[in-house]
């Protein structure tokens, strides 16, 4: 068969075809991201336990690579984490063995899953696991309950965003509109999960539109394996896209 051939078979080709070109693509991407990840813990002196199961709606092996890479190459103090799962294997042990001084919330809505997963998780005194139920926006998009959702003046270095449950929404996850700019650090880290859904990107959009209208710079970088991630940063964390 000519090449002519071969571009117009493909061009006639089903959808199908295309969707099961870009799932093979996402794969590949994935299956990197995973060794990238497992090479950079397996000589960890701070993530010990390295047991982690990226499947179904947990967190992927991109989004892992993410975080461990934040964490590993940055000294955050306050960090909240949106939603219980395989990332909070992450955040306690950072906290529990890189950074005991630091402080980490973690808040699901789902009390049967906190009771189950949270006895995995490594424990010390500056780790909270909190219950919140959600609320419904007009749009029909969950969210935590904004009222007494975090202390007033609390300030977060990192900001982790994989909860509630955000699919088939149209500004899903829209608590961090509400940390903006009261309860962010200076040099503040976001982390949104699900980007490749246009839920969280039309929730990204309106972060990006509150960060400009108050004059804040920030950075944006996207991960992608089997699922996106999205991080942005203030300028002094800029570096954070490159490593």
């Amino acid at each position: 068969m000519s090449v002519y051939s071969t571009v117009k078979s493909i061009v006639k080709a089903p959808v199908s075809f295309y969707k099961q070109i870009k799932l093979t693509n996402k794969l590949c991407s994935e299956v990197l991201y995973a060794n990238y990840f497992h090479d950079c813990i397996k000589n960890s002196n701070w993530l010990l336990n390295q047991t982690f199961r990226p499947s179904k709606g947990a967190a992927n092996y991109s989004f892992l690579f993410l975080l461990f890479n934040v964490l590993e190459n940055s000294n955050v103090k306050n960090i909240l984490e949106l939603g219980l799962g395989q990332s909070s294997k992450v955040t306690t042990q950072y906290v529990k063995n890189k950074c005991p001084e630091a402080k980490l919330t973690i808040i699901d809505n789902n009390k049967n899953w906190i009771d189950t997963f949270a006895p995995t998780l490594d424990k010390s005194s500056n780790i909270k696991i909190e219950l919140r139920d959600i609320e419904k926006l007009p749009d029909k998009s969950l969210r935590y309950k904004a009222e007494n959702f975090v202390q007033k003046n609390e300030k977060f270095d990192l900001v982790i965003i994989d909860g509630p449950l955000g699919m088939s929404q149209k500004t899903p996850r829209s608590n961090i509109l509400d940390l903006i700019p009261d309860n962010l650090s200076d040099n503040f880290i976001i982390i949104l999960d699900d980007y490749e859904r246009a839920g969280e990107k039309h929730t990204a959009k309106l972060i990006f539109k509150k960060l400009k209208a108050l004059n804040i710079n920030f950075n944006t970088s996207v991960t992608s394996g089997m699922k996106r991630q999205l991080l942005i940063t203030s300028g002094e964390c800029g570096y954070l896209h490159w490593i």
